[in-house]
């Protein structure tokens, strides 16, 4: 699935902290899959505020990267969209992850 930073960002926001030792290492997995290496943070120019804590990249440069996830990854994360649906806490920083975890399914 094709992802930008800030919807890696926010995804891994998304997903529940707490379960049982199986989702515990999946949820373990799907992190290191959404989050940044050390080689994107260089390309992008990620920079954190140190003290708002806001992160900021370099938004010339083409931001969609293609991220590989299991048909159980995908489930976690649309489900907890739709749950923050349901529930009204989603932000406009949701917007663009659910639109195309939930609607474009």
């Amino acid at each position: 699935m094709l992802l930008t930073i800030m919807e890696r960002i926010i995804s891994t926001n998304v997903i529940p902290p707490a379960g049982d030792m199986l989702y515990l290492r999946m949820r373990h997995d799907l992190i290191g899959k959404l989050g940044l290496s050390g080689e994107e943070i260089e390309k992008y120019n990620l920079v954190e505020d140190k003290v708002t804590g806001i992160a900021t990249w370099n938004p010339d440069i083409p931001q969609e990267t293609e991220v590989e996830l299991t048909d159980t990854e995908v489930r976690v994360i649309t489900e907890n969209l739709q749950k923050m649906n349901q529930d009204r806490t989603l932000t406009p920083n949701h917007m663009t992850l659910y639109e195309k975890f939930v609607e474009n399914k």
